[in-house]
């Protein structure tokens, strides 16, 4: 199913199966003795909303039964189907608490987002983070020009069309519910991170470094698929001025792509992880602060769970992998990944001896963050804007937003799990041997929740290609995930 409640702001839901014996008044009763409840996220701004309440697949194969094992002649034909329920799309109002209440939270007069705001615990803690809000209307007398329009949002441009203007026409913020994000630098805005970290000037900062040893330098590596691709130009181009890309400034910047997921990238095509990770930290002076922002997601569950993948993964996995369905090689991609960054006593036995004698990654920093990001609600269709579909070609599964969100589940339960087992064994350790290797801290953030909210923006470039409008998410979304992680930084460094 996908659910999602509109105007005066844009959130999601999910669908649970139940029985109706435990029903409450947010359930929607199928019949006498079953039922599916839909729960949405926040509608804490007051208006009338839109409910729609779509049907994708009628009868789903359970994920772990991908890759599907189908005959020659037998083609997979369970297609998606993007009916709306009978009775939808319905009206809901939300009312004002007092006739004298604000319609919506004052974005403005919120506090600055915590570490609580800002990361999740499980896989549908996104779900009730917050809402996508209008912030500005080609209809609206009042429309504004800002830095990344130009001189006149409504003349037609490409970027103007991929941020809204020339297509939609409407404009939309992510707004947490009890908090808010930073704004993006622009000319006027000074860019929070130079104000944290100092003058970045190499001459200054070297000079500093002798006087001052624990001068604040950061080193963020971004690991990922072309999601994480996106985030990383984004924030190299709005947070990154020129001197912060000299060498020996005080931010440093890496990206290293998982094209094809995990398992084809270190087993064949690279970057092997474990391989440029100790490398990089062997050839740089020592860092204050190190932030691994990782996902693999998207690439994993195309590969490993679709059919038209078969012949590709008998080229790269071995024969006792091939048995295993898709969910559970993504549960020991992860797993191995995890094994990399935070070695427990068990996978450091399992290691080849030269590399048992090698330190942790976190040893050559003072402090070590890694943060897991969920991966993206890719293959969006219903309300996917602007795309032409071809009526000879059905999209099947695995190729859909809701499949993703069960190898989200797996995900935050493999990096929770072997989070928990590293502390457990970090606290049966000496004391002395813990400080050497510097604090370590781990967090997740969401960008499913955000993105499955937005299918009608998604990325756009001159061809107009489907692909794209399927797999990546459009600036707006994009914008909000960078800020969410790097708001999280802030935090770690300035507090």
């Amino acid at each position: 199913f996908f659910a999602r409640p509109n105007a005066p702001a844009v959130v999601t839901g999910r669908a649970e199966w139940v029985d109706t014996r435990n029903k409450s008044p947010a359930s929607i009763v199928v019949n006498a003795s079953s039922g599916y409840r839909i729960t949405l996220g926040p509608l804490v701004d007051a208006g009338l909303y839109t409910v729609e309440v779509v049907l994708s697949f009628s009868r789903p194969p359970s994920v772990h039964q991908f890759p599907l094992t189908l005959e020659p002649e037998q083609p997979y034909t369970t297609n998606y189907e993007g009916y709306l329920l009978p009775g939808f799309p319905r009206l809901l109002e939300v009312q004002r608490e007092t006739k004298d209440a604000p319609t919506a939270v004052s974005h403005p007069q919120l506090p600055l987002c915590s570490m609580n705001d800002l990361t999740i615990r499980n896989a549908t803690d996104g779900l009730r983070q917050g809402r996508w809000r209008v912030v500005d209307s080609v209809r609206q007398s009042t429309l504004r020009t800002t830095a990344h329009q130009g001189k006149d949002a409504t003349t037609v441009a490409l970027s103007r069309y991929q941020h809204s203007y020339n297509s939609l026409g409407i404009v939309m913020d992510y707004q947490f519910v009890n908090c808010r994000l930073l704004p993006l630098p622009t000319p006027t805005l000074p860019n929070p991170l130079e104000h944290c970290l100092g003058d970045p000037s190499p001459p200054q900062l070297q000079q500093q470094q002798e006087q001052e040893p624990t001068k604040k330098m950061i080193h963020i590596i971004l690991i990922g698929d072309s999601v994480m691709r996106l985030q990383y130009q984004f924030f190299k181009k709005h947070y990154m001025s020129e001197e912060h890309q000299q060498p020996n400034s005080t931010i440093k910047l890496d990206f290293y792509e998982l094209y094809g997921g995990y398992f084809l990238t270190q087993l064949v095509n690279g970057p092997k992880l474990r391989q440029v990770l100790f490398q990089d930290q062997q050839q740089q002076q020592i860092v204050s602060h190190r932030i691994i922002l990782f996902n693999t997601g998207m690439h994993d569950i195309h590969r490993l769970c679709g059919n038209e993948f078969a012949s590709e993964r008998t080229t790269y996995l071995p024969a006792a992998m091939l048995q295993q369905p898709c969910s559970q090689l993504y549960r020991a991609a992860i797993q191995d990944f995890m094994n990399i960054v935070l070695p427990t006593t068990t996978t450091i036995s399992e290691r080849p001896q030269q590399q048992q004698q090698q330190k942790p990654l976190m040893s050559m920093a003072r402090r070590t963050t890694i943060l897991f990001q969920t991966t993206s609600a890719a293959w969006p269709k219903y309300g996917n804007w602007g795309v032409n579909w071809d009526p000879r070609y059905g999209q099947p599964l695995p190729l859909d937003s809701s499949f993703v969100q069960d190898f989200n589940e797996i995900a935050v339960d493999t990096v929770a799990s072997h989070w928990k087992e590293y502390q457990r064994q970090q606290q049966q350790q000496p004391r002395q041997q813990n400080d050497e290797n510097g604090p370590v801290l781990l967090y997740m953030v969401d960008s499913y929740w955000m993105s499955l909210a937005r299918p009608d923006h998604r990325e756009i470039n001159k061809l107009h290609e489907i692909g794209k409008k399927l797999s990546h998410p459009g600036v707006e979304v994009v914008s909000a995930m960078v800020r969410v992680w790097t708001l999280v930084i802030l935090r770690l460094l300035c507090g």
